[in-house]
């Protein structure tokens, strides 16, 4: 039965779709632990090169960037916890002009890992 997950620190990296290479930013949120049928909720902003970003914008105002994320999870149940599983995830994100995504949909990080039978899900808003 699992009683929790313990998250090692999440890396988020934020590139520019056109060209993975251009870094614009990255954040990385601090270890945590998430209790069976809990919610973990990190809000924050990450800074980025805004020279890079504007550079991205394309004629018609837009810009696609690139949301990855990447850490890895342990399990806690009632026999102790899990080795370590790595996760990294992803999404495309359409920003405008003035910085502000065009879809106002959560982000949802695709590549959603399965591991010992559960799916771990991200999702940005």
């Amino acid at each position: 039965m699992l009683k929790g997950i313990y998250y090692d620190p999440v890396n988020v990296t934020l590139v520019n779709k056109s060209n993975t290479t251009t870094y614009i930013g990255n954040y990385v949120i601090p270890n945590f632990y998430q209790g069976f049928r809990k919610t973990a909720k990190k809000d924050d902003s990450v800074d980025v090169d805004k020279e890079v970003a504007k550079r991205a914008v394309l004629d018609n105002g837009t810009a696609l960037f690139r949301v990855d994320l990447a850490t890895a999870v342990r399990f806690r149940g009632i026999f102790g916890t899990t080795k370590r599983h790595r996760i990294m995830a992803g999404a495309d994100v359409e920003v405008n002009d003035r910085g502000t995504r065009v879809d106002q949909k959560n982000v949802k990080l695709s590549q959603a890992t399965r591991v010992c039978g559960l799916v771990v899900r991200w999702e940005f808003c």
